[in-house]
């Protein structure tokens, strides 16, 4: 056989088992990264839904709070006046509040006042009487040990799921005794699916707890919140799979289990990307026994395993805003530009989860989890620098008039100008932040004492003290401010916060419209 012969046949063969191993290369590493990548995708998927529904039952509390803290509903107990009650408790109330049924229950267990609704039509219907017994006949609802002893979760029924508060009926300024239990609920039916859906950007099912759906080994123990739920994945077919959490009712036993289901497409895009790189395969066997050793260099293994190790990179350090190097004009190049686009695809996608879970929807303010995790870094640097962090909690005054006044609508408008002027109250390296409700937080890093946080809350309080023009109305709103200092008023995100709130309660008691810091002797 001729040298030359020899040549082009040990080309072939070192050719074709470079290339088998290459292609083996790229089956391990491409198609893990594509699973781990489009693993971690559904489970922050699933985690957008549990956050949520998590937000939901945060405002079904804050909507409950308004009502069984009213002096009207606290004074309603004692004079059994139904007029008294009815005032405050029509149809547009249900509508606004988004509530199915209100359940007002005394001390004896008696209850004296129910109300249904249907949301779709928007009319009065009588609740279920095994509803009725369910909530009556549980202690955990109509009991209150105080005037914060709340309760809220997830409660079974035949129709469904329900998300469900319990507040105990006490004055305006949470002041006792308990004078019974406010209960009410929204139904998790088929419409509130559809909104969670639309909501997150997925395709949800509810669907009631069976052990045998669950994988072997799953805790079933309650977790201590609803974002932590236990969260699975299911790779259904090579087109389809689906994320899984497990959710309990308010006696901590399983209750449902919430189903997302998701085309593969980032599978799809990996099969698609491997797919160029076998037609690459066949043309490089010709151009190699052509080109000789020159063009399997230059052209396909120096190129190809760049792409590689980026993949690996990628994989290693979770980054998705990394991008593999466009080199050329042929199917690596083509391979490589598919690569970037899904790339940019997941990237805007984690983006748009992180907006979602940190994010206040309305004000697009820092959420509550995002300000405790600022927070409590900064807490962190000031115990190692011996640094002062002061915290502003900030509850808008007579808001509920404006909310009953004008409509849910208006009161939105008014909130999200009123986080405008608060960013522009701020220090530059202040951070605000919006609790729930009409209840806002400003984070200031770096104080030294009350008075610098006096001027801030005092440059606020200045801002909202104009009219506010919505829709052709003039506004007002004023703001009780609290606060607390650290380390001077707590060493801990949860104290500090609980001061600077009590601090507000005291703002509220002596006439509302004004500052104070928390003192030691605040309740007194």
């Amino acid at each position: 056989m001729a040298l030359r012969q020899k040549l082009i046949l040990l080309m072939i063969c070192s050719t074709l088992i470079g290339l088998a191993f290459l292609y083996f290369a790229a089956q391990s590493y491409i198609i893990e990264s594509f699973a781990d990548i489009e693993d971690k995708n559904m489970r922050l998927n699933m985690k957008r839904v549990l956050n949520a529904l998590a937000d939901d039952l945060t405002e079904l509390d804050s909507k409950v709070t308004s009502y069984a803290a009213s002096d009207d509903v606290y004074n309603f107990m004692y004079s059994n006046e139904l007029s008294e009650i009815e005032a405050n408790m029509g149809d547009d109330m249900f509508n606004v509040n988004r509530l199915n049924f209100l359940m007002i229950i005394n001390t004896d267990g008696e209850v004296v006042y129910e109300k249904g609704f249907n949301l779709q039509t928007s009319r009065s219907k009588s609740i279920p009487d095994n509803l009725k017994n369910s909530i009556n006949h549980d202690p955990f609802l109509t009991a209150h040990r105080n005037e914060k002893d709340i309760h809220s979760g997830i409660m079974m029924h035949p129709e469904g799921p329900i998300l469900v508060a319990a507040h105990p009926i006490v004055g305006s300024s949470f002041s006792g005794p308990v004078a019974g239990s406010l209960v009410a609920g929204r139904f998790i039916d088929s419409a509130k699916i559809n909104n969670l859906s639309e909501a997150t950007l997925s395709s949800l099912e509810v669907i009631p707890y069976q052990r045998t759906l669950l994988p072997e080994g799953t805790d079933v123990k309650a977790p201590d919140s609803l974002k932590a739920a236990a969260i699975w994945t299911e790779l259904i077919d090579k087109e389809n799979a689906a994320a899984y959490a497990l959710v309990h009712d308010l006696d901590g036993k399983p209750a449902v289990i919430l189903k997302i289901n998701e085309k593969r497409e980032i599978f799809m895009r990996g099969n698609k990307s491997l797919m160029y790189f076998y037609i690459f395969i066949l043309l490089a066997v010709v151009c190699l026994i052509i080109f000789v050793m020159y063009i399997l260099d230059k052209l396909f293994l120096k190129r190809w395993g760049k792409l590689i190790h980026r993949v690996i990179t990628i994989r290693e350090r979770r980054d998705f805003s990394a991008r593999a190097e466009i080199t050329g004009n042929d199917e690596i190049s083509k391979l490589e530009k598919e690569f970037n686009g899904m790339m940019n695809a997941l990237e805007q996608s984690q983006q748009e989860i992180m907006a979602l879970a940190y994010h206040d929807s309305l004000t697009m303010l820092p959420n509550r989890t995002l300000f405790y995790d600022k927070l409590n870094g900064e807490l962190q640097e000031a115990q190692e620098q011996q640094k002062h962090v002061g915290i502003l909690f900030i509850d808008l005054d007579n808001f509920k008039t404006v909310n009953d006044t004008y409509g849910h609508e208006i009161g939105d408008l008014l909130l999200q100008k009123v986080a405008g002027l608060l960013k522009e109250s701020i220090r530059k390296q202040d951070t605000v932040s919006r609790l729930g409700g009409d209840e806002f937080t400003v984070l200031l890093p770096g104080v030294s004492n009350h008075a610098e946080m006096e001027e801030v809350a005092r440059r606020i309080q200045e801002r909202l003290s104009d009219p506010i023009l919505i829709g052709g109305k003039q506004l007002y709103v004023t703001a009780s401010i609290g606060a607390s200092l650290y380390p001077d008023d707590g060493e801990d995100s949860e104290t500090l916060i609980r001061n600077a709130d009590r601090a507000m309660f005291q703002v509220k008691r002596i006439g509302k419209n004004n500052y104070t810091p928390y003192k030691n002797d605040i309740d007194s």
